[in-house]
């Protein structure tokens, strides 16, 4: 019995344990974020004074439902912590969907078409890539104005050259193989080539750029939120609640270790998955 090459692949996945890892640490972080309604004990943005700076529950003082303690308006930090997850899903999906829409059709045209067109694309890309990317991304955010769709959207530009470049180079080899001779041969037209028969080909190396970056993006975001350009009180971002709990780090060390944890399992699940993706999207790592 003849094993199809997607089954190849998912036995590859399977045998990879710290991609397996990751996967489960990111259907973890759906979960929570599906459902961080109904696991909310309490209503992340309702303010209680009498509640300020509550420890977690397991240490002297803290109490039942504020699980993680609280914050300098009495806060619940467990259920901003939750949401920052709904948050983060968000985000990462959203960055990652901006840069693929706008850099893969720009490298797939480039590494197709050649001559003066790649030159300009690539000399274009070949700038943006110059600049430290959450450098630049701080430079849009500056021009657009702090918030966190801004934040989003600067983070997506960011990445439009790796996908560009990614997709670029996946197009220069398929094209000259002989199912893209053939078309081009039968006179077929240039974006039905693209479209129906070099993209599903590059679709793996793409899908690899995607799964690394998302953690990137997820990152990036919490980076730009820490420095008051991307998501604006009260929205319980990750990289907000830092922002917030800096100033008090002697008197409630919590408000910024579990946000801060939070950010480092979300990053390195996905950074765990995308390496297994990559491996398994490697011809030289599935066996026949």
């Amino acid at each position: 019995m003849t094993v199809s090459l997607r089954q190849k692949q998912w036995n590859s996945f399977k045998r990879h344990r710290p991609g397996v890892i990751g996967l489960l640490m990111i259907a973890a972080l759906m979960v929570l974020a599906v459902f961080a309604g109904l696991l909310s004990p309490v209503d992340p943005n309702v303010q209680n004074m009498d509640l300020k700076f509550l420890p977690p529950i397991w240490l002297d003082g803290g109490k039942w439902p504020y699980i993680l303690g609280t914050d300098v308006l009495g806060r619940d930090l467990f259920s901003r912590v939750l949401y920052g997850a709904r948050l983060s899903l968000m985000i990462g999906s959203l960055a990652v969907f901006t840069g693929a829409v706008m850099g893969v059709p720009l490298g797939m045209v480039s590494g197709f078409f050649g001559g003066k067109i790649d030159t300009l694309i690539m000399r274009i890309v070949d700038i943006m890539l110059a600049f430290p990317s959450l450098l630049l991304a701080i430079c849009i955010v500056a021009i657009m104005g702090p918030s966190l769709e801004n934040a989003i959207l600067s983070i997506g530009i960011v990445t439009i050259p790796t996908y560009a470049r990614v997709a670029r180079a996946s197009v220069l080899m398929e094209k000259e193989k002989e199912y893209v001779l053939a078309d081009i041969a039968l006179g077929r037209k240039s974006l039905p080539i693209l479209i129906k028969g070099i993209l599903p080909n590059v679709f793996g190396p793409l899908l690899v750029v995607a799964s690394l970056g998302f953690g990137g993006a997820v990152l990036d975001a919490a980076g730009l939120s820490f420095l008051g350009l991307g998501a604006q009180p009260p929205v319980p971002e990750w990289g907000a609640l830092i922002t917030e709990g800096k100033k008090y780090i002697f008197q409630a060390w919590w408000l910024i270790l579990f946000p801060g944890f939070a950010i480092l399992l979300t990053v390195v699940g996905f950074n765990l998955f995308g390496d297994a993706v990559r491996d398994v999207f490697d011809p030289k790592s599935v066996k026949s």
